[in-house]
């Protein structure tokens, strides 16, 4: 090739170069800044959460002077505009919420007010995270949504989970030791009194009492959580990170008072003793034969209830099964371990290359930094949960070791994979089954979720090593419901069995026939009360069975009442 054929060919392929520098290259669209002055005249709308979650949630945020709105309920004319305004191929989820939020804006049009005052006196307060699945598309799919409604402006306020509480402080949300101890405190009474409504229900003398007394305890619960947050000194309602700071000798000292006030002061506690009392009035039946079915799977698919999971809470009491659901705890203590496992795992990796002895020491000191205030979070936690739902009667679930649910699906799941539930699901299917807590393990997740496409796949392994669990793996969507109930009834009508043959054998071993035990529980009210202690049977999941056995023993006058009902023990032991 000649010189000037050359120079050509040069001329030509920089042609493409000179032009690319005018290319306009894609940027983050800019996220809208919402003002501390702002406050008082701009409400905050959240939700997508259980409804407990979401009731009590307001009510720390009403307490730290925020004005708040929650979303509406998600039902199916929420899911069809999530889907006209969402891109195609997305969660259940971001169809169900971002309806939502476009229902809630077209309500307030209706209300006469115009888009651009919406814009500015409302913001979106929702979780952001990353990871291998579509939750870290959420947000950019619900601004696409909010552009394509023609809300191009409205501001979405993200809550970074992987930051915990060191979140973006130039936001006009500030997380103060109140507002946090708040939320604390709304999760974990939202997931106790939630494990309660559905223990009790199914077995309720009264239809509508058990939901009449609940709500009526999350009214008085909701009250609390306002007054003990704006219950500061000088009675302040302006979020405490906008205070002037204590001086320094008092900041500890301060913050000791107020984690006493918030979970140990009187009033708390005499509001938990009114709410005990409440719920121990509901009257019972504990001989109705009911199989336990244990709900896990993606958080909002096991959360809500209503279409977005088919209405499967519901469903499954209307076909007589007791619903055994999950708790939020759960996974925020398997966030916190999670992050402490991975210190350890990186840790033991870069002291096994260490030049010297004195690198390596170093190394292992700066990992123990780290790691003892997640071990600590997670044990206070769990000493916490343990500590109120006591206070409720003690009959709620406790919630699972997060060590012994990564042990048990180690063999199957690697702790350390991350995205969704990562080994959740596979350590809690085995980890009920071997305590004897459940008939069925019902996984609920959005059609298409990948981290729970893998737990499903390996499921496969863990039935074959554990015959006795039954699983079922039902993906969401907004269709095939009819598809997705007649599955959960098949399922349903193995777990019914075994519940009869649980009753019949319990029967057989007390030798005595079920009137004989009604007769004598009918003239023992206590024995009908909903938070009575029914002690765990080794042999028995069903609680028809294990209260036969129970007032059976009474009747032969033995009085012990060991194992009581809300202990916990190691699965290792039932296996």
């Amino acid at each position: 090739m000649s010189a000037k054929d050359c120079a050509e060919v040069k001329s030509e392929d920089s042609s493409p170069v000179r032009k690319s520098a005018n290319i306009l290259h894609y940027r983050r669209p800019p996220e809208g800044y919402f003002a501390p002055e702002e406050r008082s005249n701009t409400t905050i709308v959240f939700g997508g959460l259980n409804w407990r979650h979401d009731f009590l949630a307001k009510a720390v945020f009403e307490a730290a002077g925020y004005r708040c709105e929650t979303l509406p309920f998600p039902d199916e004319e929420v899911y069809e505009l999530g889907r006209r305004f969402c891109s195609a191929g997305q969660c259940n989820p971001v169809y169900f919420t971002a309806g939502s939020l476009l229902k809630f804006l077209r309500g307030l049009l209706r209300e006469g007010l115009d888009r651009d005052e919406i814009c500015r006196r409302y913001v979106f307060f929702i979780a952001r995270s990353c990871g291998p699945c579509r939750f870290g598309m959420y947000e950019a799919d619900y601004r696409l949504a909010l552009e394509a409604a023609g809300f191009a402006d409205f501001r979405v306020l993200p809550f970074v989970l992987n930051a915990g509480i060191h979140q973006d402080e130039e936001k006009g949300l500030r997380y103060g030791i109140d507002f946090g101890l708040g939320v604390y405190k709304a999760v974990l009474l939202a997931d106790i009194f939630r494990d309660l409504h559905f223990q009790i229900r199914p077995y309720e003398v009264v239809p509508g009492q058990t939901d009449e007394v609940f709500h009526r305890c999350l009214n008085r619960i909701y009250a609390h959580l306002r007054q003990s947050g704006a219950d500061r000194e000088g009675g302040s309602k302006t979020p405490v990170s906008v205070s002037p700071k204590p001086a320094r000798g008092g900041r500890w000292w301060n913050c000791f008072k107020a984690v006493h006030r918030h979970l140990h002061g009187s009033d708390f506690v005499q509001v938990l003793d009114e709410c005990r009392r409440d719920i121990d009035s509901i009257t019972v039946d504990r001989f109705r034969v009911k199989p336990v079915v244990k709900l896990t799977g993606e958080l909002f698919a096991h959360l809500t209830e209503g279409p977005g999971n088919y209405d499967m809470f519901s469903f499954l009491e209307q076909e007589g099964a007791q619903v055994f659901p999950d708790p939020i705890g759960s996974m925020l203590t398997h966030l916190l371990y999670q992050r402490r496992n991975e210190g350890r795992h990186r840790s033991a990796m870069l002291c096994g290359v260490a030049p010297t002895l004195k690198q390596d020491l170093r190394l292992r000191l700066a990992h123990w930094r780290k790691a003892m205030p997640l071990w600590f979070a997670e044990k206070a936690y769990v000493h916490h949960y343990d500590l109120f739902r006591r206070r409720l009667g003690g009959t709620a679930h406790p919630l699972p070791a997060q060590a012994d649910l990564a042990r048990l699906a180690a063999p199957f799941y690697h702790p350390v994979l991350r995205g969704g539930e990562a080994h959740l699901e596979v350590g809690k299917s085995i980890y009920y089954t071997l305590l004897r807590e459940c008939h069925l393990v019902l996984s609920l997740k959005p059609f298409g979720c990948m981290p729970s496409a893998q737990s499903d796949g390996v499921q496969v392994a863990v039935q074959e090593r554990y015959p006795e669990l039954l699983f079922l793996s039902l993906e969401t969507s907004g269709d095939g419901l009819v598809l997705a109930q007649s599955r959960v009834q098949m399922a349903l009508a193995e777990a019914r069995r075994a519940a009869r043959d649980e009753v019949e054998a319990a029967l057989r071993r007390t030798g005595r026939s079920l009137d004989e035990l009604r007769r004598f529980v009918e003239s023992r009210p206590e024995y009908r009360r909903a938070l009575y202690p029914v002690p765990r049977e080794r042999d028995f999941v069903t609680p028809a069975a294990r209260f036969i056995l129970h007032v059976s023993r009474r009747m032969n006058g033995d009085t012990r009442g060991s194992n009581v009902a809300g202990s916990s023990e190691e699965p290792s032991e039932r296996g």
